[in-house]
C-alpha cells in the first residue's frame, strides 16, 4: 500500500472503488479483498502507515484457529460507493476442503450463511455480522468473530482492556482451558472423492493432534468491551469496541506453533441479526509520508 500523505487532514475512512477498501490518509481497511485465512490472509486487514497490523477479521468455528481448522467459503462481495460499504456473503461448510485436498479440514455439522458488513463511519470502520439462522447451543461459546494480530511486531508492546493493561508476551504464559471439541459434531459432508481419514487424521485421540486442537486453548489475557493496541505508538495504535459480546484477548500460540493474538468476540445462541458489532477506530497520522520504493522492471517485463 503505497501512500503519499501531504498536509491534508482526515477525511474519515471513505472507499476507494478503484482499489475496492477503504482510506484514510495513511490507513487502510480491507475487507475480503482475498480469502487465504489459513495462511493469515483474509477477512477484515488493516494497514497502517505502511504496515500490517490485523487480519482474518471473520467468522471462525475456535477462539485460536491454526491453519488445519475450518475456514468459510466465500459466496459473493458487494461494494457499494453510495453507502460507503463493503458487503461479503460467507458460509460453512466448504465441502470442497471437507477430508480432501492438500490441506483437508474436518468441519462440524452445522450449515449456515453469513454477512459481514464493513462500513465506513467517520474516523472508525463498523463491523456487523448477520446470520441467516442462530447457532445451534452446542456451539455456543465456540463460534465467535476473530481478529489476528501479528505477535513479532508486538512483543513487549503495551495492550489495554476497559481498565486493564498489560503487555504482549515474546512466548506464550498462562493457564489454559478446555472445551469441548468441535470434533464431537463433525459433519456429513462427505465427497465421492475425498481420501482423508478422520481416524489418521486426529491421531486417533491418543495424543495432541494440531487438526483437533481446539479442545485445549489460551485462557484469555483479558476481558472487556474496548481494547486498545499499541497505546504508546501513533503509528500502530487502534481501537476495537464490541456492542454486544465481550472482546477476549487470547495466544494462539498457546496451541498453534504459527499461531497469533486474537481479539475474540463469541456469537450468542438465538441471534441472527447484529449477532456482531464492533467499532474498530485506528489513529491516523496526518503527516505520515511513505519512505521511498524504488522497483525494478525485468528485461521483458512491462513495468505494469
Amino acid at each position: 500500500m503505497t501512500k503519499r500523505c501531504t498536509n491534508k487532514k482526515s477525511q474519515g475512512f471513505i472507499l476507494n472503488t478503484s482499489s475496492d477498501y477503504f482510506q484514510n490518509m495513511g490507513v487502510d481497511v480491507m475487507a475480503f479483498s482475498d480469502i487465504y485465512p489459513e495462511g493469515h490472509q483474509s477477512g477484515v486487514s488493516i494497514i497502517m502507515h505502511g504496515n500490517r497490523v490485523a487480519t482474518n477479521g471473520d467468522i471462525r468455528f475456535e477462539q485460536t484457529p491454526g491453519q488445519w481448522q475450518p475456514v468459510p467459503k466465500q459466496i459473493s462481495r458487494e461494494v457499494d460507493e453510495d453507502s460507503n460499504t463493503i458487503t461479503t456473503t460467507l458460509c460453512y461448510p466448504d465441502r470442497s476442503r471437507h477430508l480432501k485436498g492438500f490441506n483437508p479440514m474436518i468441519y462440524p455439522d452445522f450449515e449456515f450463511n453469513y454477512k459481514v458488513i464493513v462500513k465506513g463511519e467517520g474516523e472508525s470502520v463498523k463491523i456487523t455480522v448477520d446470520l441467516d439462522r442462530p447457532i445451534p447451543e452446542k456451539f455456543a461459546g465456540k463460534i465467535c468473530f476473530n481478529l489476528e494480530l501479528f505477535p513479532g511486531a508486538l512483543f513487549g508492546k503495551p495492550w489495554i482492556m476497559d481498565d486493564k493493561h498489560g503487555i504482549f508476551p515474546e512466548q506464550p504464559n498462562g493457564p489454559v482451558i478446555r472445551k469441548p471439541s468441535n470434533l464431537l459434531h463433525t459433519g456429513d459432508f462427505s465427497q465421492p472423492d475425498a481420501k482423508a481419514d478422520i481416524e489418521r487424521l486426529t491421531g486417533g485421540n491418543k495424543g495432541y493432534s494440531p487438526i483437533v486442537a481446539d479442545d485445549i486453548i489460551a485462557e484469555p489475557y483479558a476481558v472487556g468491551k474496548r481494547f486498545v493496541v499499541r497505546p504508546d505508538d501513533p503509528y500502530n495504535r487502534f481501537i476495537v469496541e464490541s456492542k454486544g459480546s465481550e472482546l477476549k484477548l487470547y495466544d494462539g500460540r498457546m496451541n498453534h506453533n504459527n499461531g497469533w493474538f486474537v481479539i475474540s468476540s463469541e456469537v450468542p445462541p438465538n441471534v441472527t441479526e447484529k449477532a456482531i458489532q464492533w467499532t474498530i477506530t485506528p489513529n491516523v497520522v496526518d503527516s505520515w509520508l511513505h519512505i521511498p520504493v524504488v522497483q525494478v522492471s525485468q528485461v521483458g517485463y512491462h513495468p505494469n
